[in-house]
């Protein structure tokens, strides 16, 4: 009788067990890029967002508020703090409206980061046809990511900068 061509049941289970084993490795190493990657996306989301309340705010002059909502996420609305709604956007996985682990400097001044948000009007940032709230916003991954948003209000304009981690810096993005 010929042997039939195949695997054996011991060879195939080796192979599924080195297999997980591999996956098992690759993991951890796979998944910072893909949280870094989603940092990223809700870093320019973010940025486009305020670009296009100030944008709005002047075009239409009409004041646009720029509202942190507890679950990570942020409004905007018009004209009052309850108004109609313009947008909303939530946060995946553990991105927040707060600062990281690690104490961190204010980007411009060089002080302590003490709160994850402060504004000139309380609870949010208003845009308006000239000028808006002064204050800071930083979004954090708790860890090792962190966005940092400055609005002035005199003029309206707003910096954005991006914690890098391994130099230890605030990098500028917008």
């Amino acid at each position: 009788m010929k042997k039939q061509p195949g695997f054996s049941l011991i060879e195939l289970v080796v192979v599924l067990a080195l297999n997980a084993i591999l996956f098992g490795l690759a993991l951890p190493v796979l998944e910072r890029p893909l949280k870094d990657a989603a940092f990223d996306r809700f870093e320019f989301e973010l940025t486009g967002t305020l670009i296009e309340a100030r944008r709005y705010a002047q075009l239409s002059g009409r004041a646009v508020w720029f509202l942190p909502c507890e679950n990570g996420g942020y409004r905007l609305v018009l004209d009052q703090r309850d108004g109609d709604l313009l947008t909303e956007s939530g946060v995946a996985g553990t991105i927040q409206c707060r600062l990281p682990d690690q104490g961190l400097r204010h980007p411009t001044s060089g002080g302590a980061l003490s709160s994850s948000f402060s504004s000139s009007h309380s609870d949010g940032f208003v845009f308006r046809a000239k000028g808006s709230s002064s204050g800071t916003i930083v979004y954090s991954d708790g860890h090792s990511r962190a966005v940092c948003m400055i609005l002035s209000g005199q003029t309206g304009r707003f910096r954005v900068f991006s914690w890098n981690r391994w130099e230890d810096i605030w990098e500028p993005r917008y």
